[in-house]
């Protein structure tokens, strides 16, 4: 199996001494988490954070729980290798890799998290518990060679913990933090040498397979972050030259498979079509971050139209292929979120957050609906379809235990960005949304616009206390609304 015990470089003495020493792990973390600036955390021992560990069966809960929805979006494993790896584990706690550990504490932090969700009335009991685990999951991580000697459980762990970052709170400091950690991991990636297709030959097919889809992860993860944090791309496109990934469902392949992946082809539906698509579209998009981003003016609309029709093209020919429902990564339970396409959102929202980003600079000067109008529409259908999928997400949640509406946390940053969009384009001076009164179509427009908003308003009105930014957000929105409201 895929590392799940001590490397060679530790086979000697295991990295976490198997003491008795008190259990120092502690509930907190820092904006700097992985990295906590407290190393008084390393004193922590194997034993004792075994000891965090929920009972078995509730660990599987969580575990399913994250399966049931992150992993169904990011495909980040291998799932029938990771659960035989879990059983291994079970078996001989003691035996386990670090590098193993610290992705294993992350996944469970991640379904805690979700578990926290579907019984909001035992919060105070697993935020305690995610926290101590996420604790555990940054020792472990810095008690192995990852600077210099990362393994795909490193890396893999790192997507997690970006993850966990996104979807627990709205904290400033939190997710600035991500960008540079995403930057990070596409470089010990590159120094495992991921983004090249020259490395794979010296792998099985199985692995080689692994490290592109790790690849297509990471570099989704990066590309997201810094249209998110609207800093620099880090990557160049001419260092992209892995192979895509295959499109393959879960159970095609496995760590004892030899000669060639048979991929299907599109556009059939499997397990790891997302990350097909994922890894097609990097180019394309990651040329619009650089156009987006330039310092200098050499940006025309004519460009802007152009990369439109490109990505439009695409998001068709996506749309066919996402027809077809997903497959089940694993039997559902009566907690399984149903009729959720966790992939279909994530695409959704990623595309519809690369063309506001695309339509921005144009859709924001005057007369932009006259002069520039393609970037106008485009920029207010962009924000009203985030709002309306976050709504959607919202009123699922009645239906799921509040499984979608923890989901929608990794898109709090889209949607507040569409919030804010949104209302630029009520207030500006002028907008056609504000016309004289006798322009009933207009009225109409905007009534609907407003209400869409109200819906946002009253998402985030719910989860106001997560954080001190998060209720700023929550009353800067409260705010515009009653304003626009006052306007109308």
């Amino acid at each position: 199996m895929e590392s799940l015990y001590t490397p060679s470089c530790s086979q000697d003495k295991k990295l976490i001494p198997d003491d008795d020493t008190k259990n120092v792990l502690e509930s907190s973390w820092s904006p700097n988490y992985p990295f906590g600036e407290k190393p008084r955390r390393s004193k922590s021992t194997r034993k004792a954070m075994l000891a965090s560990l929920p009972s078995r069966d509730v660990a599987d809960k969580f575990v399913q729980s994250y399966l049931d929805v992150i992993e169904t979006s990011h495909r980040i494993l291998h799932v029938p290798t990771f659960q035989l790896q879990v059983q291994a584990f079970w078996d001989q706690p003691n035996a386990a890799d670090d590098s193993w550990l610290a992705q294993y504490f992350t996944i469970l932090a991640l379904g805690c998290d979700a578990a926290r969700a579907e019984n909001p009335e035992s919060t105070g009991h697993y935020s305690e518990l995610r926290n101590t685990l996420l604790t555990a999951a940054e020792t472990c991580l810095r008690l192995t060679p990852f600077l210099y000697r990362p393994t795909l459980a490193n890396l893999r762990t790192l997507c997690l913990i970006v993850l966990a970052k996104q979807i627990h709170t709205m904290s400033c400091s939190e997710h600035e933090a991500c960008w540079p950690l995403t930057g990070l991991m596409v470089r010990l990636a590159m120094l495992t040498g991921l983004h090249s297709s020259n490395s794979n030959k010296f792998y099985s097919p199985f692995h080689a397979e692994m490290r592109n889809r790790l690849w297509a992860v990471i570099c989704f993860m990066d590309l997201k972050q810094s249209l998110l944090s609207g800093m620099p791309l880090q990557m160049t496109i001419e260092t992209f030259t892995c192979v895509q990934p295959a499109n393959i469902n879960e159970e095609e392949i496995n760590e004892s498979f030899s000669g060639e992946i048979p991929s299907r082809l599109l556009p059939e539906r499997t397990d790891a079509t997302v990350l097909v698509i994922l890894h097609d579209v990097f180019p394309l998009v990651a040329e619009i971050l650089r156009a987006v981003n330039s310092a200098d003016s050499s940006f025309q609309y004519e460009d802007v139209l152009e990369y439109d029709r490109q990505l439009r093209f695409k998001m068709k020919e996506y749309e066919i292929i996402l027809q077809s429902p997903p497959r089940r990564l694993v039997e559902p339970t009566e907690c399984t979120p149903i009729d959720i396409d966790f992939e279909k959102i994530l695409l959704n929202v990623y595309f519809r957050r690369v063309l506001l980003t695309l339509h921005g600079r144009f859709a924001r000067l005057p007369q932009a609906f006259i002069e520039y109008s393609v970037a106008y529409w485009s920029s207010l259908e962009c924000t009203l379809a985030l709002l309306v999928q976050q709504r959607e997400l919202g009123e699922q949640a009645a239906h799921n235990r509040g499984v979608s509406t923890w989901f929608s946390g990794i898109f709090k940053q889209d949607f507040f960005t569409a919030a804010m969009t949104l209302c630029f384009h009520l207030i500006k001076n002028d907008s056609p949304l504000e016309l004289p009164t006798e322009h009933l179509c207009q009225i109409q427009a905007r009534e609907t616009v407003l209400e869409t908003l109200r819906s946002c308003r009253d998402l985030w009105e719910k989860e106001k206390d997560l954080s001190g930014c998060h209720g700023r957000a929550c009353d800067l929105v409260t705010k515009l609304v009653n304003f626009l409201e006052e306007a109308a």
